[in-house]
């Protein structure tokens, strides 16, 4: 075990001195990111000339006049593809025939396809048909939409299986259907249906349905609203409807179960946000109301317990009503290898700030259950080749004078992809969860940071993660798959009040891991396998889809 540990400890230190004797040479690595750039920046060689014509170029998904998918495998997979439709691409289009060219409309417009299309790729290509006059063919590349059959999930001592089908382009449409099935080693099996259509026959209203029925988070809502689709919208609107249902499962250090209870009830919510400002730089506020009830039943203890211990929620029936200011300042970087290899990311650059102000009433008439204040800061910039991302956020809930909840979050995300073959990738993040009832319910554990380790290792009101990993690309790729490793420590701690803590407190965690990208089948649709020490030096499987963090 202990050689395995140094190892990892030899990659990762590596990696660091790689990484930072890279900005000294001249590596062809850059050169994706150069032609990223490069494909974004001739673009404003045409601001202000008329265009004449726009074009709509929809690809399938493999070029199989390339000889690399130039086989039986790729032609099938074209054939089976229902391209996305021309007219569901070009109603996203923020330029007009007839009017000058906009370099900035044209880019977001491409961002705005790639992130919210079953799209691998969009671009655009603009050709001189006069002196002052253009036409914009704007090219996008289809991704494999449809995904199915059986996914594991597994960290530390609970193995999962998801068996169904999550579609993204229905029909061409860019609706989003999935159907599934979770087998659960610890839990009772539940069903999950979803339904999206981000534009209701073609208009700027989106329209979503959501049935599940999970023990533990049983919901069943519907969801109608008009989403900011670009950055001259000025307003929005959000409408929701949902009954919920869930158990509520009480633990003292995180593997040890005191109580149960159920909890039911009905939401809804009506949210709407105006924003104004110049292209980049937004001032908006945001109103919102929402209602609540939500009953207890099945208290039930654990026998041995001494129910002076555990403490259950009581009835309720709020409405809650929210208002705010938020502060924008955008920029956009597009670069790779960040959260996937070789696909495509749009990155928001800049900095935002927003404070929120509420009240929630009980049902009696002039009285009020308690009030609210929400605070949330975030900058994310890029320095070269370094990615660096911090995000605040404080809530308190209060009635009068007595505080009833406070909650403080911070998280720091650090990226470096000056090499192609590597990515240095960091997250730090804490989090306080204070409650006037003495409950902690902050877990630590395999889902929150600590690879290997059971879902609830431990739990606290204070949690503390730190994660790092250094992210391999050897550019092995086999039918479209592309295959990568990582190596990764995870270090750790969760507290409760008035526990003393120190370095030695914390948990930590080295290992390995396997990522295979399937580039063309879904966005950062990474399948993820790490093995890992837990608390008693064994050796850990988990797996998942994504990075993990």
């Amino acid at each position: 075990m202990l050689h395995a540990a140094r190892l990892t400890w030899l990659v990762l230190v590596i990696a660091l001195i790689s990484v930072g004797r890279a900005g000294a040479i001249d590596l062809s690595a850059d050169e994706p990111d150069r032609e990223l750039a490069a494909r974004d920046s001739v673009l404003y060689a045409y601001n202000g000339m008329i265009v004449d014509s726009i074009i709509i170029d929809n690809r399938n998904i493999f070029d199989t006049g390339d000889p690399e998918y130039a086989n039986f495998v790729f032609r099938l997979a074209n054939r089976l593809n229902i391209v996305t439709r021309e007219h569901v691409i070009r109603r996203e289009v923020l330029l007009e025939a007839g009017e000058p060219f906009q370099a900035e409309l044209a880019r977001e417009t491409a961002r705005n396809i790639r992130s919210d299309y079953s799209i691998y790729d969009a671009w655009w290509e603009i050709e001189k048909t006069g002196q002052r006059h253009v036409a914009a063919t704007l090219i996008t590349i289809d991704q494999w939409s449809l995904t199915g059959g059986v996914v594991v999930q597994s960290e530390g001592d609970e193995t999962d299986f998801e068996i169904g089908f999550e579609e993204e382009n229905f029909l061409g449409l860019n609706q989003y259907l999935a159907l599934e099935y979770e087998i659960q080693e610890k839990d009772d099996n539940f069903f999950e249906a979803r339904f999206r259509d981000r534009r209701i026959f073609g208009y700027d209203y989106s329209l979503g349905f959501r049935y599940k029925d999970d023990p533990t988070d049983e919901v069943r809502e519907i969801s109608f609203g008009r989403p900011f689709y670009n950055l001259e919208q000025n307003w929005s609107f959000a409408v929701s409807v949902s009954r919920k249902g869930a158990r509520r499962d009480v633990y003292d250090d995180g593997s040890r179960l005191l109580a149960r209870s159920t909890s039911g009830g009905d939401a809804a919510g009506v949210e709407a946000a105006y924003r104004w400002g110049s292209y980049l730089h937004k001032t908006g506020v945001k109103l919102s109301y929402e209602y609540n009830y939500e009953t207890t039943s099945d208290r039930q203890v654990v026998e041995g317990v001494d129910p002076s211990d555990v403490s259950f929620p009581d009835d309720s029936l709020n409405h809650t009503l929210r208002t705010g200011m938020f502060l924008q300042n955008l920029e956009f970087i597009t670069t790779r290898r960040i959260n996937g290899i070789q696909q495509i990311e749009d990155v928001q650059l800049g900095q935002s700030l927003a404070l929120y102000l509420g009240r929630a009433f009980r049902s009696e008439i002039n009285s009020y259950d308690y009030d609210l204040v929400e605070f949330e800061g975030a900058i994310t910039q890029r320095f070269g080749y370094n990615l660096l991302s911090l995000t605040y956020n404080r809530q308190f809930w209060f009635r009068k004078r007595n505080d009833l909840r406070r909650v403080s979050q911070i998280s720091l995300r650090y990226y470096n992809n000056r090499i192609s073959f590597v990515t240095l990738a960091g997250r730090a993040a804490f989090t306080r969860d204070w409650r006037s009832d003495s409950s902690a319910r902050l877990e630590l554990g395999g889902a929150t940071g600590l690879r290997g380790f059971p879902r609830r290792f431990r739990v606290g009101d204070r949690l503390m993660v730190m994660n790092l990993e250094t992210r391999w690309y050897p550019g092995i790729e086999l039918w479209s798959v592309l295959v990568g490793g990582v190596a990764f420590m995870d270090f750790g701690r969760v507290w409760k009040p008035g526990q003393a803590t120190s370095l030695e407190d914390f948990q930590t965690t080295v290992g390995l891991g396997l990522r295979i990208s399937l580039e063309k089948a879904s966005k950062a649709r990474i399948l993820r396998v790490d093995v890992s020490q837990d608390e008693d030096n064994r050796w850990q499987f988990s797996f998942g889809t994504g990075q993990y963090f």
